[in-house]
């Protein structure tokens, strides 16, 4: 009389290779999926950041790191002279140390670029644009990047990192991008917490 209360060989294997099949095909889709998600949520905090800098810079809640006049340094950050440039890092609007993908930032940085009313730094009237930065630990970021322009495509992933923009050491002229014309500015100011 035979026992026909357990499994075969053959079932446990069908099973096995079935549900290795499923691994192969779901584990990429969830990867790909948390991917994506940290890549919405990495630019919506981007955003964020831009705006708080905003309404910092506009209410003169910073304080002033360095300036490019050290003899004659105000006390508090404003909205950068045409053909200037800003530099706001996160650290002073207190926003996020880490990235959404787990990493300590190494440089993260808004700037507040006045290209004036032509977009070419020599009309009169004051236009301030504002670009986004950031690199983390893991070599995850996005390079400056107009507000309006930022989106999940702009960000790269590890070894995916081209050359980034450094303004931690401020240099003394800047090249940016506005309306497809590249310029450069001049650094007027970085900006720190009260």
């Amino acid at each position: 009389m035979k026992n026909n209360n357990g499994f075969t060989l053959i079932e446990i294997i069908a099973v096995i290779v079935i549900l290795s099949v499923l691994l192969l095909i779901a584990v990429p889709l969830v990867s790909k999926t948390i991917t994506s998600a940290r890549k919405d949520t990495f630019i919506q905090n981007a955003k964020d950041e831009i705006e708080i800098a905003k309404a910092k810079l506009l209410n003169k809640d910073l304080a002033v790191a360095k300036h490019y006049k050290q003899e004659e340094k105000p006390t508090r950050c404003k909205t950068p002279p045409i053909g200037y440039y800003t530099s706001i890092p996160n650290e002073a609007i207190g926003t996020n140390k880490k990235s959404t993908f787990g990493f300590e930032f190494i440089e993260s940085y808004v700037l507040a670029v006045n290209v004036s009313d032509n977009g070419k730094g020599t009309g009169t009237k004051d236009k301030i644009i504002y670009y986004y930065g950031a690199l983390d630990k893991s070599k995850n970021g996005i390079q400056y990047t107009q507000e309006d322009k930022l989106n999940k495509n702009k960000i790269k992933l590890g070894n995916e990192t081209e050359a980034y923009f450094v303004i931690k050491n401020n240099p003394e002229k800047y090249s940016i991008m506005y309306n497809g014309v590249t310029m450069l500015y001049k650094f007027y100011q970085t900006c720190k917490k009260n």
